[in-house]
This record gives structure tokens, sequence and C-alpha cells, in this order.
């Protein structure tokens, strides 16, 4: 004979069976994104090894890009959804190039670039008759190593001579000595945070001079996307890319907080096969206040830094960066957040509503 005992049994298990498959169907299915990188920021590192990504429901497809002009044209036609690039490139693609993509969101300020030189090179003056090893003869970085080297007196090409490789520069000029491209020794390169802690901690490579004390602030790594993109905020493109913005600010907060160091600098050395040294050194730059990953201007959101953007084009300017455009082109107005614009805020501060 059914006993009530059992037939109420039965019921629980049946109760929990069901808000079980309740809680399932409300869990929301996780979503892909495609993102592009030229080199991994602390914040992301942080996000990727503590399981950020996977808190939002989030799987991060990453792709390591090495060209800029393929990477961006990448973002353009769909292929990656979002790119951790250079202010400098999207202003050149979008200014002057008229390709429609937006900053969300501005990942650190400056980056810790120095100007490195091979041995025998152990100041900026030396470089006179050299040539320096670069991505692009028209990027940014190339820009602000010129500005640096007309500030102590040398002039291109009458002082020195640029070399095109490509992503290649760096573990060219680490190979020892000069690297010789096109028949020409090569003698310099600009660095950022990764590869500076790696390449000053070599005794072949001589730091020469630190960005920040010529260009100070300088808005560097953003976060880029196809405007169309942000016009869609109900697409899983869209959704997906809000979530890496919401992991990204936590992990943020993390990296922010002093108690984490060890933490992160055990992360650093883990995810990118590095030794202590050198994870400590990335460990400063991106929490200097001056131009890493929590810098004030940043506000902690990911905040774009006007006079830090205004710099990046006025050195573009310097060196006519900025060719075929009408007279009176107004660059304030350029950089106003806003809609459709260069920068647009829309999924940033989604994200921080979420966090």
């Amino acid at each position: 004979m059914f006993s009530y005992h059992l037939f109420k049994q039965c019921l629980v298990l049946w109760l929990f069976i069901i808000i079980d498959l309740v809680a399932v169907s409300l869990t929301p299915d996780p979503l892909t994104l495609n993102f592009g990188s030229f080199s991994n920021r602390t914040t992301y590192v942080i996000a990727a090894e503590l399981g950020y990504f996977e808190n939002v429901d989030l799987v991060v497809k990453q792709t390591d890009v090495a060209s800029s002009t393929s990477a961006y044209n990448s973002v353009v036609n769909g292929t990656l959804d979002l790119l951790d690039g250079t202010f400098d490139n999207i202003i050149d693609k979008r200014i002057n190039q008229g390709q429609q993509l937006s900053a969300i969101a501005q990942l650190d300020q400056g980056d810790g670039l120095v100007l490195v030189g091979s041995q025998d090179i152990k100041s900026v003056e030396q470089l006179r008759g050299k040539s320096l090893l670069v991505d692009s003869p028209t990027s940014g970085f190339v820009f602000l190593a010129r500005r640096i080297l007309g500030l102590y007196g040398l002039q291109y090409p009458k002082d020195y001579k640029i070399e095109v490789l490509g992503a290649q520069r760096t573990t060219r000029l680490l190979a020892g000595g000069a690297a010789t491209i096109n028949s020409y020794a090569v003698f310099a390169n600009l660095l950022t945070t990764l590869n500076t802690t790696n390449a000053t901690t070599q005794p072949r490579l001589n730091t020469l001079a630190r960005a920040q004390d010529f260009v100070d602030p300088f808005s560097n790594r953003v976060l880029t996307v196809a405007s169309a993109t942000l016009s869609h905020p109900t697409s899983e493109k869209y959704q997906a890319i809000q979530r890496f913005v919401t992991a990204l600010l936590r992990a943020n907060a993390y990296l922010n907080d002093p108690e984490n160091r060890e933490s992160v600098v055990r992360l650093l050395q883990r995810s990118g096969g590095l030794g202590r040294k050198a994870a400590e050194g990335v460990y400063d730059y991106s929490t200097s206040r001056e131009v890493g990953e929590v810098t004030k201007d940043q506000e902690a959101i990911f905040q774009v830094s006007r006079l830090g953007l205004l710099n990046v084009i006025d050195i573009r300017r310097q060196f006519e960066g900025f060719m075929g455009l009408e007279a009176g082109f107004n660059f304030v107005e350029a950089i106003m957040p806003g809609e459709g614009k260069l920068i647009n805020y829309r999924v940033r501060d989604a994200a921080v509503q979420n966090v």
C-alpha cells in the first residue's frame, strides 16, 4: 500500500528536480567573443586566470595579432568582435581612412613606453647616424620616438634612418648587438611594458629614454569595436562585449588592490612564463598611477583621458600624420563622446552598472 510518507518524499524530490530545471533554464547561455590583442594587459590576465569571464558566462577566443592593418580590417569586416589596440591607430583609421571604428574603454595611459638601444648605445645622442626598427613608419609609436629624438636635436631623416620589420622587430633587436635590415644596422626600438621588462633585464639592451618624461599623459591602449556594433544592443555580439567589459572592470578592481600584489605577480609568471623579476616589473608598470592600468584619469571605469588623447593627436599633427583633412577640422569635437562617434561609452556605462 502506497504510504503518505512515501508520497511526500516523492513530491519533495520532484519539487527539487523542477527547481533545478527552472534554474538551468534561467541561466544565460554562454556567449562567445572573438578578441584580438597585440599583448595581454595585466587586467586581462587576471580576468582570464581567475575565471571572471566564466562568471559572466562568456567564452573568449583570443587571437594574437601581429599587424595593425590586418587587425583593424578584421574588426571592420566582423572577423574580430573586439580589439585591444592603440588610440593612435583608431584615430588614424577613422579620421584619415574613414573606417567606422569606436573606442569604448581606455585600458592604460602610456604603458611604460621606453626607447631602448643595443649594447653599444648608451645614450640617445649616440643614435645619430644609426637606424630605428619600427612596425610602420607612420604609426603613433614612431611619431612619439621622433618627438623624443627631436628634443635631443636629432632630426629624421638627416640624422637617423627608420627600418620597417613588423612584429618581429623586438625579437630581432634582442638577438644581440645590432640587427641588420636592408643592409642597415638597427640600434634602437620603442618598446611597451611586457617587452620593456624582458628587454631591460637583458644585459645587451639599454634604456635610453622613458616616453612619460617627454609626453605625459599619453593615452595608449583602448578597446576598439566596429561602430555599427554599438547600434544593436540586443545582438549577441553587443552582449558579449558588454560581458567582457564587466569582467575586465572587476579584474581591474582586483589589480587596484595592493593586497593582491603577490597573487597578480604569480598570475603573470604563470600565464606569461615570466621570471619573478620580469613579472614584478610588469606589475609595477600596470599599477603605476601615471602610465599604468589604474591611473587617476581612468577613474577606475576605463575613462578616456582627454588630455592624454589630445597629446596623441598633437604628436601625430607635428609629423603631418593627418594628410588630406579639410582646413579647419575640429579635433575637439571629433573626440567628444557620443553615439556613432570616435568615443562611445554606451557599453562601458552598462558594464559599470553591472559591476
